[in-house]
């Protein structure tokens, strides 16, 4: 008798749920919720003697709470993923009892399917097709069905798109769990999938890896895509006959029982096509490397090779972890070190594998960077006898080769080190890192260094820093945070001048009467030049009288926030005067230099372009080297694209409002029409401004970068030898930050990419390594 059936599709999920209160008076729905969610955790009975018993309780109360169990699975396989085949071989036996109750557990999970499809939920959808493969195990989903439903995926797999990147990896994924099923039952089907899935693979181009490894040319890791990572590990498996060592398989030891169970098809399901206008689809990554079997002490577990299957499937089980506990991390701490498989592996380097490669993901990291550090400082606390000496392991390891790092990957470095450090007393083994001292300023180990030194000081206070660094870091150490101020010598030329300024100030007299005393010239009522050096003295004796506290300073700043646009409005040259005089009075202050300039953006004192302008200009040729300098430059672009964003919002608002009008005939209390529309053409222009702006800056940058890289590459024709020290550490340098640029403001450039191709990168005089860089970024977005 043929025992599969015909999906269903009727929408019916059971009948519904009955609140039934035990004799304690506790909600026994809830009860057995929990102990789904929860099977085999805490038992001193196996998983499988535990399964049996729960599908045993639940079988006799389905007729009540079967939409609640098929949605407590649900919700299982979403956001607790490492216990997949825990909750398939509890659907199997519930199937099993019940073939109605697995005929709507399909529907359910078709159903999530769909949706998450719909809302774009990528990490849902990967673990909802890796469960219905699953399902096959426990004889709930037959064979012939999970193979169409792969090839169904893959049905477009002849276009190369960042949709069809993620189908495929959708079935690659859930193959290390059904490919020894569908090897078995249908050899040739699971062939044409493996084919398929080279065929696309053949056709994909590999020019993104260059722009997203973490790791740059050197590195004693390859650099792989996930997908061709992936490949390799499958390919691997299908050579081992598709026996993994890492997926607890707890519905084998219910064979016998499952395989009487009728199996159910999978309707036929259409997949969203590939839409060119939509950027929310899942960009490539380059799989993360830092340890091999050689770095983990003989006396654990071995570490799986980079190419086994076994390596994937654990690290995925710990990025599941961390992926639904990143709101909570000292449960996420918990969980890793509780993983259920970590007697198999050496769990405290995965664990920071992991971690470090979630944290150097590119362009962006999963989470927010502040949460990997305090997930790593949980994992101290909770495992200190051994997780310490594992991370400081890494953080060795990173310090090694952090020459070959990518200039993100190496700016997050520095942010988590600094800031790990700042909880244990900044005490390291620092005499190890002394070499740093002599290297050349654009070696990443002394720019490792000294930013983390930077970093150190913001988070703490001078003095400390020299108590506890050798004095041989003197030359990395920064110095110490105060201001710069010479108009206070009675020597001075401009003594007197200063000494006015700073009376005025302190008696509180008006702006606009000290806009008069800084004005060079009236050229007409509307029209007036102001002085340079007046408006320089003036700053910087703002700055002086302010320089005790940032809020002193920027208390002063709002003061005098209208003065300043006045002086500045227009006026790209005051512009840079006011940021030269602020960087004269706080060069050795770079935390105060950073957040001074994003206070200049947000007053709109000081204009994206001009502090661009002046973060490629001669005043800053020596700080070009430090990341304050593009942390700003970032920024200015970021504030820029916000303002641009909020007004789009706010033309889409009011569009919505002028249709409400018109259709509801809506009139204010004198009985007039609001002029929306009226308001809307004011906001389109200011927006159209904004936006030309933005196009401006992004070309700006684009043209300073390309110069500089120009120059280099010349320099290097003309005066030095091909590939010296030297030039390679400046040039590898400035092409960093130039990739940065771009994975920072990926969706400023995605829409402005044709504009720069046309403005830029089709001049026949940018060489061809610049060239490059802009093709990689393309690539990351295939149409």
């Amino acid at each position: 008798m043929d025992r599969r059936r015909k999906h269903s599709f009727d929408d019916e999920r059971g009948p519904k749920r009955r609140r039934v209160l035990g004799g304690d008076g506790q909600d026994t729905g809830n009860e057995l919720l929990d102990k789904i969610a929860n099977a085999g955790l805490n038992s001193s009975v196996s998983i499988e003697t535990c399964l049996e018993s729960l599908a045993k309780e639940l079988s006799d109360k389905l007729q009540t709470y079967e939409k609640d169990v098929i949605d407590c699975l649900s919700n299982c396989v979403a956001y607790k993923p490492e216990r997949m085949s825990v909750y398939s071989t509890l659907g199997g036996l519930l199937n099993q009892q019940s073939s109605d109750f697995g005929d709507n557990l399909v529907s359910r999970l078709v159903s999530d399917l769909k949706n998450r499809l719909v809302s774009q939920e990528w990490n849902i959808i990967v673990r909802i097709v890796t469960y219905l493969g699953d399902l096959v195990n426990s004889y709930v989903l037959t064979p012939d069905s999970i193979i169409e439903f792969f090839l169904g995926m893959m049905d477009n797999a002849t276009e190369v798109n960042l949709l069809n990147d993620f189908y495929i990896y959708c079935v690659m994924h859930a193959l290390p769990w059904v490919g020894a099923t569908l090897a078995e039952k249908n050899l040739s089907a699971l062939d044409e999938i493996m084919i398929s899935v080279n065929n696309y693979l053949q056709l994909r181009p590999k020019t993104h890896i260059k722009i997203l490894g973490v790791w740059e040319a050197g590195s004693p890791h390859n650099q792989e895509d996930y997908l061709e990572s992936l490949w390799k590990q499958l390919q691997n498996l299908k050579e081992e006959n598709w026996l993994e060592h890492t997926i607890n398989r707890f519905y084998v030891g219910f064979d016998s029982v499952l395989n009487q169970a009728v199996a159910h098809n999978l309707p036929s399901i259409e997949f969203p096509k590939f839409n060119v206008s939509n950027s929310n689809y899942p960009l490539p990554r380059v799989v993360f490397r830092l340890f091999d079997q050689s770095d983990c002490p003989e006396n654990e577990p071995p570490l799986p090779a980079a190419d086994s299957i076994d390596r994937f499937l654990v690290e995925e089980d710990v990025n599941w972890i961390i992926d639904n506990n990143y709101l909570n991390y000292k449960i996420c701490a918990k969980e890793l070190l509780a993983y259920q498989k970590k007697d198999t592996v050496p769990l405290n380097y995965v664990v920071i594998e992991v971690v470090f490669s979630q944290l150097f993901r590119l362009p962006n990291s999963p989470h927010l960077e502040l949460f990997y550090g305090a997930l790593l400082l949980e994992l101290c606390r909770t495992e200190a006898s051994t997780m310490p000496q594992v991370l400081a392991q890494a953080a060795e390891l990173l310090y090694q080769r952090c020459k070959y790092l990518h200039p993100s990957c190496l700016d997050r470095l520095v942010e988590w080190f600094s800031y790990h450090l700042s909880n244990f007393q900044y005490r390291w083994s620092w005499a190890d890192w002394v070499d740093s001292v002599k290297l050349d300023i654009y070696d990443k180990r002394q720019i490792f260094v000294r930013e983390v030194f930077e970093k150190c000081l913001r988070l703490s206070y001078h003095e400390k820093l020299i108590q506890v660094l050798p004095e041989e870091f003197a030359p990395l150490i920064p110095p110490k945070p105060v201001i710069s101020y010479v108009l206070d010598d009675n020597d001075h030329p401009l003594f007197e001048q200063a000494s006015q300024f700073a009376a005025c100030i302190k008696s509180r007299k008006a702006s606009e009467d000290i806009l008069l005393d800084l004005q060079k010239d009236r050229l007409s009522a509307e029209n007036v030049e102001y002085d340079p050096e007046s408006v320089s003295i003036f700053t910087s004796v703002v700055l002086n009288i302010a320089s005790k506290t940032f809020s002193h300073t920027f208390a002063a700043f709002t003061k005098y926030v209208e003065l300043f646009r006045t002086v500045c409005r227009d006026n790209k040259d005051m512009q840079a005067v006011v940021l030269r005089s602020i960087y004269e009075a706080w060069a050795r202050h770079k935390q105060m230099l950073s957040v001074l300039g994003d206070k200049l953006l947000k007053m709109r004192i000081v204009e994206p372009v001009s502090l661009i302008v002046w973060a490629f200009s001669d005043d800053l040729k020596d700080e070009f080297h430090r990341s304050w300098v593009w942390e700003l430059a970032n920024l200015a672009v970021y504030r820029l694209f916000c303002q641009v964003n909020v007004l789009r919002t706010e033309v889409g608002v009011l569009r919505q409002q002028s249709e409400r009008q018109k259709k509801f005939q809506m009139v204010d209390e004198a009985g007039e029409y609001e002029d929306v529309d009226g308001l809307i053409e004011e906001r389109k222009k200011e927006l159209q401004f904004l936006d030309h702006e933005l196009n401006d800056i992004i070309l700006l940058i684009s043209h300073k970068f390309t110069q500089a890289l120009t120059h280099l590459i010349s320099e290097r024709s003309q005066e030095m030898e091909d590939g010296s020290a030297e030039y390679q550490l400046k040039f590898n340098f400035v092409l960093g930050r130039f990739k940065q640029f771009f994975l920072n403001n990926l969706e400023i450039m995605w829409e402005r990419s044709d504009f720069l191709q046309k403005e830029v990168f089709s001049d026949d005089q940018v060489h061809p390594q610049i060239k490059e860089i802009y093709e990689q970024f393309c690539s990351l977005k295939r149409a």
